[in-house]
């Protein structure tokens, strides 16, 4: 039984017949039950058997346990709650009740004590409305309410930043209690380059404007926190913010991580650009330093090269300088021998004239022999 709410009035007993046809008209469109004082079932509509799945037959002269659960039917808020309508006061609010299938369903619904003429309580009508549906939907989002109040960070704030409150879990990471903070604003958590950097923030969020993100906060002892965060305005009936949810979870490990990893990178890629630059810088040494021997070559080359000109050219020269000197030694000889010829009584004196022109001296036997043959060679 949820929101149960007691009335001291109670419906006057009458058989007037405008009060027939408005009992009427209710009991053709919602789920309708009357039930003595005591609580046994006398009369249901049709609407009201449908939603429990019952025939009439089956629940009159029934108790009204039947609907409920073995647990609460013997409680004693169970045995209040008879009291309570016998007295002549009405129950209102939203029940817990089990069909014919016993599969749960919720009634939003109102106990009226019916008196007669002495005041005297003698039946108990009740109207109803199944609100299974809307009221699994409701459980549903207190559900995800509850998982997440149990394990994120959440704080409320006003339009404008003002805190409302906040779960245990806020308030553990960033080491304040929940007395000091309330009615304080959002700045008392922020670096003074926040809202520099963001100063339209909260009229934004007024304007229904929400945010997600990393956001850098301080605690109560001012160290530095991260929080993975999400600013959510809740807006009320008529479309206007009326509240600022923030939902958060603490990620300033993960952060201080991060940038661990990330300078350990910059140092190498610093490194490597170093050890790159002196790699260049040999490689351009190398570069120059072949460029020179390259022209060295060259010039070896170009040096080789006249040499081997000057060489043919002083060979030319040696031919030449042979071929006139042979030149020089063949008319000597000729002439040798033509003086010879003149005075051949006197061959000693032609073989020194040959001699003195040159030629290797010859064994003493074979002068006149090689006198002859020259002579025949030079004709």
């Amino acid at each position: 039984m949820f929101g149960v709410k007691k009335s001291s009035y109670s419906l006057p007993f009458t058989k007037t017949g405008d009060v027939v046809k408005d009992i009427n008209a209710i009991k053709q469109h919602v789920a309708w039950i009357e039930f003595s004082p005591t609580g046994e079932i006398l009369s249901a509509n049709p609407l009201f058997l449908q939603v429990t799945g019952y025939q009439l037959h089956e629940i009159q002269g029934q108790h009204h346990r039947l609907f409920c659960s073995p647990a609460y039917s013997q409680s004693s808020d169970y045995i209040h709650f008879w009291q309570t309508l016998a007295a002549g006061e009405s129950v209102t609010g939203i029940f817990e009740r089990f069909n014919k299938q016993h599969q749960r369903f919720y009634l939003s619904a109102t106990y009226f004590p019916v008196s007669d003429e002495r005041g005297n309580v003698y039946k108990v009508i009740k109207v109803a409305s199944d609100i299974t549906a809307r009221h699994q939907e409701l459980e549903h989002k207190e559900a995800v309410i509850t998982a997440l109040d149990r394990s994120m960070a959440v704080i409320e704030f006003t339009p404008d930043g003002h805190i409302i409150t906040a779960n245990a879990n806020f308030l553990t990471h960033m080491g304040f209690t929940l007395e000091a903070i309330a009615g304080q604003h959002h700045r008392l958590f922020c670096f003074d380059n926040f809202y520099r950097e963001n100063p339209d923030f909260w009229r934004k969020i007024g304007n229904g404007q929400h945010f997600v993100g990393r956001f850098e906060r301080k605690t109560a002892s001012g160290e530095r926190i991260w929080l993975e965060a999400s600013y959510n305005p809740v807006f009320d009936g008529d479309g206007k913010v009326y509240k600022v949810i923030k939902i958060a979870s603490d990620i300033t490990a993960r952060v201080e991580a991060a940038k661990r990893v990330a300078d350990i990178a910059l140092t190498t890629s610093e490194e490597t650009s170093q050890i790159t630059d002196n790699a260049n810088e040999v490689l351009d040494e190398t570069i120059r330093n072949s460029g020179l021997v390259a022209q060295q070559v060259n010039a070896a080359t170009q040096i080789g090269a006249q040499l081997t000109a000057s060489a043919k050219s002083i060979s030319e020269v040696v031919d030449t300088i042979n071929l006139i000197a042979s030149q020089t030694n063949i008319l000597a000889l000729n002439a040798a021998i033509e003086s010879a010829r003149a005075a051949k009584p006197d061959e000693d004196l032609a073989w020194s004239q040959v001699r003195s022109a040159g030629w290797p001296p010859l064994p003493p036997a074979q002068p006149d022999r090689f006198l002859r043959s020259l002579s025949r060679t030079l004709r």
